[in-house]
């Protein structure tokens, strides 16, 4: 088991080693594994970029997050809606006008309904990137589809075809 101290220098190298981090700007406290980020960064993306740098690190039981974000430049809430709205638009996997947008004091909320969790998880991380957007808020659901009667066989024919695309 690391230590706290050895922990601490894991994560700052880790986040020392992501270019989408400015490392300077957070300051890293661990205490019984349990690590805790602060300071202030200009992009939710970068705070996000942040976050996983050091949830990956091993032997991180836990990660605190005291990040702030402040985007450098003048962001008005209807300018984020509008590039959030346009972003969503352009992005192909996206439905067109599936999701409703919400944006106050730079949050950005998603509200509607999609097919697949993909599309759901897409819709957020186009709008976490961003210029301007503080935080995002992922509100949109899946629309419950019946299971084919198959299923089962589905999976393990597709579990079939990738492990035999790694075994070569």
């Amino acid at each position: 088991m690391k230590t706290d101290l050895q922990l601490k220098k894991d994560v700052t190298e880790e986040l020392d080693w992501d270019p989408a981090i400015d490392a300077a700007a957070i300051g890293v406290e661990v205490r019984e594994g349990v690590v805790t980020l602060s300071g202030h960064l200009p992009s939710y993306a970068e705070k996000l970029a942040a976050e996983h740098a050091a949830e990956k690190v091993s032997g991180v039981r836990a990660v605190v997050v005291n990040l702030d974000v402040r985007p450098t430049g003048e962001f008005s809430d209807e300018a984020i809606g509008s590039a959030a709205r346009d972003a969503l638009q352009w992005h192909v996997h996206v439905p067109a006008d599936a999701i409703k947008l919400r944006v106050e004091k730079g949050r950005v909320t998603l509200t509607g309904e999609v097919e697949w969790g993909y599309q759901r998880k897409l819709a957020e991380r186009t709008v976490s990137q961003l210029r301007g957007v503080t935080g995002v808020t992922n509100q949109v659901k899946m629309r419950m589809r019946p299971a084919p009667n198959d299923v089962v066989e589905r999976i393990e024919a597709a579990l079939r075809r990738h492990a035999e695309r790694e075994a070569k």
